[in-house]
């Protein structure tokens, strides 16, 4: 019960130090860790993310078809606000990968994914509105120790993102209602990418406290990464579940 306390505690502070204000280009989401050890094994999240300016809710789903190899899935949506709570702009993001897990000895756990993810960023700042799609693929392997009370994990996870829509023009960088924005906002937007692709590398730390099945979860993303005025932290905390054969 302390575990679990702390983690709350530590979560609620986080709530406070990120809330949800201005809409971005790019936000780090949650990373899936389900730390799998035999077949059948299903494992599921469901959490709440925060940045420094935008805060939402994430679902992660994994399952282990094999023994040594499972699936993993995970959908994230973001949104601010503006000052007087207004909406300011929203994004999601849907993930899916494939990979390799395996046990080194009782309680330590090896797994590596590669996936790919497709969304929207869509700002409905008065002076600039624009919706754009961003794509992505990534590679990340999990280090982790678990037991039935604790989980702890690090995800050295690195991403190659892209917006496609950068430099085909009007026809595909659309307003809010999907209709192509006026020639000037697109300047806006062109002006702020030297490139329409970005390599990433986002560290995770997770950790998880509670029992065997259900679990109290905190996980701290950091986003190395260039991409103009864009998130870099991420913090989500939630409840972990796990069913094992």
């Amino acid at each position: 019960m302390t575990q679990i306390k702390l983690i709350m505690t530590v979560l609620t502070l986080g709530l406070f130090l990120f809330p949800a204000c201005v809409p971005k280009y790019y936000a780090p989401t949650g990373i899936n860790v389900p730390l799998f050890q035999e077949k059948n094994e299903v494992s599921a999240n469901l959490s709440l993310a925060c940045t420094a300016d935008l805060s939402g809710p994430q679902a992660q789903v994994g399952y282990a078809f094999a023994n040594h190899f499972g699936v993993i899935a995970n959908g994230t949506y973001l949104s601010g606000l503006t000052p007087d709570n207004s909406p300011r702009g929203y994004g999601y993001l849907l993930e899916a990968g494939t990979g390799y897990f395996a046990t080194l000895g009782k309680n330590l756990v090896f797994e590596t994914y590669i996936g790919a993810g497709t969304g929207k960023v869509v700002n409905k700042r008065t002076d600039n509105p624009f919706s754009i799609d961003l794509k992505k693929i990534y590679f990340q392997p999990n280090f982790g120790y678990t037991s039935n009370k604790v989980d702890i994990a690090f995800s050295p996870r690195i991403v190659l993102i892209k917006y496609p829509d950068l430099y085909d023009g009007k026809k595909y960088i659309t307003d809010i209602y999907g209709y192509p924005i006026l020639e000037n906002n697109e300047r806006l937007i062109l002006n702020d990418f030297q490139e329409d692709h970005f390599l990433v590398f986002e560290p995770a730390i997770t950790i998880r406290g509670g029992w065997k099945q259900t679990k109290v979860q905190l996980q701290a993303v950091y986003s190395f990464h260039k991409i103009p005025y864009s998130e870099k932290l991420n913090i989500n905390g939630g409840f972990y579940f796990t069913l094992a054969p």
